[in-house]
């Protein structure tokens, strides 16, 4: 990124949020990835704030060391090594960032690359088991989260929905309560108990994936 930007700073201006179009889904379509840089300016704000809850200095200082690390992991490298890069990065600073600290950057950057919920911060409740990803490719730990590959298991052949198929009319007529959610591994989740169902909303960001 052609300039620093501290993580905090919000709302990013149109050249910052360029950049990291570009390193992320390798396009510049800013306009059409608003709702996403809403998500991407809330993850940074919230993670930062555990962090110095917590009593830590967060590791990633601006827009520049968080695609970096995405990056890194875009280029297949272990968790491992990313881990060392980014603590060697540190080296020689009058506070190194504890290890808890170098994954939870990890964490950050895996979230903003992926729209899943990763990693597990002190005192911060989620309600569900936590996705953590600590070795192995980040390929195979993506796989095992989101397991359909190539073609539909099921045929769709024929299939048509009706126009009136909405999340308004599954609240309306079948009863259900539809809860938008930014966590692609929640998406289509059932929770038959509350009568509940999530849908994952980016459209915008599942677009670009498949680009």
């Amino acid at each position: 990124m052609s300039s620093f930007i501290e993580l905090r700073d919000n709302p990013l201006d149109y050249n910052a949020k360029r950049q990291i179009a570009e390193v992320l889904f390798c396009l510049d379509d800013v306009p059409k990835l608003q709702p996403y840089f809403r998500y991407y300016a809330r993850q940074c704000k919230q993670i930062i704030a555990i962090s110095h809850a917590n009593g830590f200095d967060f590791p990633l200082k601006s827009h520049t060391d968080v695609l970096r690390v995405v990056g890194d992991i875009l280029d297949g490298l272990p968790h491992a090594e990313i881990s060392s890069r980014l603590a060697e990065r540190h080296r020689g600073a009058r506070e190194q960032p504890a290890a808890a600290q170098l994954d939870n950057s990890i964490d950050l950057a895996l979230r903003l690359l992926s729209m899943l919920d990763v990693g597990s911060f002190q005192n911060a409740y989620t309600g569900r088991n936590y996705l953590t990803w600590t070795d192995g490719p980040i390929g195979d730990f993506l796989s095992d989260i989101l397991p359909l590959k190539g073609e539909p298991r099921l045929s769709c052949e024929g299939v048509k929905l009706d126009p009136r198929f909405t999340a308004v009319n599954l609240e309306r007529i079948a009863g259900f309560e539809v809860q938008l959610t930014t966590n692609l591994a929640d998406h289509l989740l059932l929770r038959e108990d509350r009568q509940l169902v999530c849908i994952f909303h980016h459209a915008a960001f599942l677009q670009c994936c498949r680009r």
